[in-house]
C-alpha cells in the first residue's frame, strides 16, 4: 500500500511539473508570437525619439521600472513586452511629448503609471487574469489607451487635466473593476515645457 501511495505521490509531482512547463511553454510562445510580428518595434523606430527604451521580458516575477523626464521639443519613449505571471511595470514621464506602450500577457500582472506634461502619450494593454492598472495622469493634450482583456482585472486611474484628448479605456471579461477619478478644479500647473 506504501508503495502505491508513493508510486502516486510521485506520478502527481510529475504531472504537476508537465502543467507548470506547460503554462510557461505557453507564455513563451506568447512572447514568440508577439516578436515575430515585430510591432513594438516598429513601433519605436518610427518614433523620432531622442532615446528609446525597449524591453522584453519573459518568465516570472520581472520587474520594469522607467523614469522618463525631459523639457525639450525631442520626446523619450519606452516600448515594454512582458509575458508570465506576477510581473510588474513602474513608470514616471514628465515633460513634452513622452510615449509608452506596454503589454503585458498573463495573470497577476501590474502597470502603474505617473504621467506629467504636455502632450504625453501612453498605451498599456494586458491580456490574462488579475491584472491591475494604476495610473495618474496631470498635464495637457494628453493622450491614453488603457485596455484588459480577461477575468479578475481592475483599472484605477486619477485624471487631474484641464484638456486631454479623447481617450480609450476598455474592459473585456467578467468581475472586472473599475475607477476612473477626473477632476480640473485647483490644477497645479504642468512640468512639462513647450520649446
Amino acid at each position: 500500500m506504501k508503495k502505491i501511495k508513493l508510486m502516486f505521490a510521485a506520478v502527481f509531482i510529475l504531472l504537476l511539473q508537465v502543467t507548470v512547463y506547460g503554462q510557461s511553454g505557453k507564455y513563451e510562445e506568447q512572447l514568440v508570437k508577439n516578436l515575430s510580428s515585430v510591432k513594438t518595434s516598429e513601433t519605436a523606430a518610427k518614433e523620432n525619439l531622442v532615446t528609446k527604451a525597449q524591453i522584453y521580458q519573459t518568465g516570472n516575477a520581472n520587474h520594469t521600472s522607467i523614469s522618463q523626464r525631459n523639457a525639450s521639443s525631442k520626446p523619450n519613449g519606452a516600448f515594454i513586452e512582458q509575458v508570465g505571471i506576477y510581473n510588474s511595470v513602474f513608470l514616471h514621464q514628465q515633460g513634452v511629448g513622452n510615449k509608452l506602450n506596454a503589454t503585458q500577457t498573463g495573470s497577476h500582472n501590474s502597470y502603474s503609471g505617473d504621467i506629467d506634461g504636455i502632450g504625453n502619450s501612453s498605451a498599456v494593454m494586458q491580456k490574462g487574469t488579475r491584472n491591475e492598472i494604476n495610473q495618474t495622469v496631470k498635464g495637457r493634450y494628453l493622450d491614453y489607451t488603457l485596455i484588459q482583456i480577461g477575468n479578475n482585472n481592475s483599472i484605477n486611474q486619477v485624471e487631474t487635466s484641464s484638456s486631454s484628448k479623447p481617450y480609450k479605456v476598455v474592459q473585456q471579461g467578467n468581475n472586472m473593476n473599475i475607477r476612473i477619478e477626473q477632476s480640473n478644479v485647483g490644477l497645479p500647473t504642468p512640468t512639462g515645457k513647450r520649446q
